[in-house]
């Protein structure tokens, strides 16, 4: 039970804390009905499954389709779908996620205090309301995304370590690669640090980690016939391998750490600070780091060798760093930068009064982001995408197919086929881009001519050799509200028009 308890003498105050973080993120659903893209694309996979039609994208007489990412993307929907064909496994999604928001602010006490730091004020408004409040930490995850649950996992791992628990550490090695398969790097770091600290029990905690990520490496290669994600072989080739590396991308890379949004989906924009708060966490990261090193915390090392490892990853390997991916990463700097802010400024008398101005920064933001969430989703998502799924349901044959960029509420609401680019769902556009790598969306769309296509506005419009076979049979656009938005210029989903093939076949 010793694990379940809180540090004195603040206990009322953390569990205040940890409650408030479920309250906000199940206020936040309630109000915006907020529901990503991606979420849809999971929770169709889990619906199908409990629908006789398998784990998969497409309808039963196509091979399953590997079309996710994370397992506990759609572990966790199946799960929820049980007994009720997967109605509600969206919905269960997002019941997890709240609930892991919570488990972050507890588990980062916990990582703390393995590390012998007395979790203060500071450490509560920095850090630990960094992972209740700040809004990314909440939206993706009651969007209906794994995302929370991931950052949870990836502190979990923390704690295992911090605790140096073998049977902990080998729960935490498997649940990492049951996150994310990118997280084989956080697996790989493990691994060396026990290599150097725990020598003895290396073998054991690798071979039961192993046997707990065994189930799934099998399933995966009998049902779909490779381990790997199509996800990960459509991004591979429908994207640029490697990354434009500039002090530009960095910075990108650090705008979660401050007030920011990211909820039109094409990254994060700076608020009125201009990023310059973000940079100032940064720098605390560092010297959280330098302490760490120096009085040699090894219950820190693990999350200071996973920030380091991913920054380097997402700015010089990955091309597109989708916004989801910085919500763990964010909350493991912050967990150092607060540490770094108690151990550097707390003799000075200035670590609470900094801690008090970045949680103010942090949670001044929320209501206007909540807002345009809400208005996002009933202005933009429920009348352009939404509909427009149920449109191609209404109109599509059986065997007919649809080609467009975004998979996860066409395919959700129409039930229907679509060759997306880049293929997250698509096999036969993967394969097409194995040896079309330059192909683009328009040369793609042209190469598999369905009988509908879907394009923005602004897509493929001088592409003759494309529109040409097709006519516009409807348009679908957002709210005239939408000026009113936050941040409207960063939408790019707010029209589109459908197209069926003249010669139809």
């Amino acid at each position: 039970m010793r694990f379940f308890k809180l540090p004195e003498p603040h206990y009322f105050l953390i569990t205040c804390l940890i409650i408030l973080a479920v309250l906000i993120r199940v206020f936040f659903a309630l109000y915006t009905e907020k529901t990503w893209e991606d979420a849809l694309t999971a929770a169709l996979h889990a619906e199908n499954l409990w629908n006789g039609i398998g784990l998969t994208h497409f309808k039963p007489d196509h091979n399953p389709v590997y079309g996710f990412t994370s397992p506990l993307g759609v572990i966790i929907p199946i799960i929820g779908g049980i007994g009720n064909k997967g109605v509600f496994s969206l919905i269960f999604m997002k019941m997890t996620s709240a609930i892991s928001g919570g488990m972050l602010v507890f588990l980062m006490c916990k990582i703390y205090e393995s590390a012998k730091l007395k979790v203060n004020l500071p450490l509560i408004l920095f850090s630990l309301s960094y992972v209740a409040f700040e809004h990314h930490q909440i939206l993706w995850g009651m969007a209906g995304m794994e995302t929370t649950v991931i950052t949870a996992v990836i502190f979990y791992f923390f704690y295992a370590f911090a605790i140096n628990s073998p049977i902990n550490i080998a729960i935490a090695l498997a649940l990492a690669l049951y996150a994310r398969p990118d997280f084989i790097l956080l697996d790989i770091a493990g691994v060396l640090y026990l290599l150097f600290w725990s020598r003895k029990d290396v073998l054991k905690i690798v071979v039961t980690a192993a046997l707990i990520y065994l189930p799934w490496f099998v399933f995966t290669f009998v049902y779909y016939g490779s381990p790997i994600p199509n996800t990960i072989l459509a991004k591979m080739f429908g994207y640029s391998f490697g990354s434009t590396v500039n002090f530009h991308k960095f910075l990108d890379l650090l705008v979660p750490l401050g007030p920011s949004f990211a909820g039109h989906g094409s990254g994060y924009w700076r608020e009125w600070d201009l990023g310059f708060i973000s940079i100032i966490v940064f720098g605390l990261f560092f010297l959280g780091t330098y302490h760490v090193v120096t009085k040699r915390i090894r219950q820190l090392y693990i999350p200071v060798i996973f920030v380091i490892t991913y920054y380097l990853y997402y700015l010089f390997i990955v091309s597109s760093v989708f916004g989801w991916y910085l919500v763990p990463l964010s909350a493991a700097t912050v967990l150092i930068a607060g540490y770094g802010l108690v151990a550097t400024f707390t003799s000075f008398g200035f670590a609470f009064p900094l801690s008090v101005i970045y949680f103010c920064a942090i949670v001044q933001v929320l209501p206007d982001n909540f807002k345009a969430e809400y208005q996002i989703q009933h202005w933009i998502e429920n009348p352009v995408r939404m509909k427009m799924g149920q449109y191609l349901g209404e109109i599509m044959l059986p065997d007919e197919y649809a080609g467009m960029e975004p998979v996860g509420y066409s395919c959700y609401y129409s039930r229907k086929p679509i060759y997306d680019y880049p293929g997250l769902v698509s096999k036969d556009v993967v394969n097409f881009l194995k040896t079309n790598r330059s192909a683009g969306l328009c040369n793609t769309l042209e190469h598999f001519h369905p009988q509908y296509i879907v394009l923005r506005h602004y897509e493929c419009q001088d592409d003759d050799s494309l529109i040409s076979k097709y006519h516009l049979i409807k348009e679908f656009k957002a709210d005239s509200r939408i000026s009113n938005i936050k941040g409207i210029e960063h939408n790019i989903d707010i029209h589109f028009k459908v197209y069926k093939r003249i010669d139809n076949g």
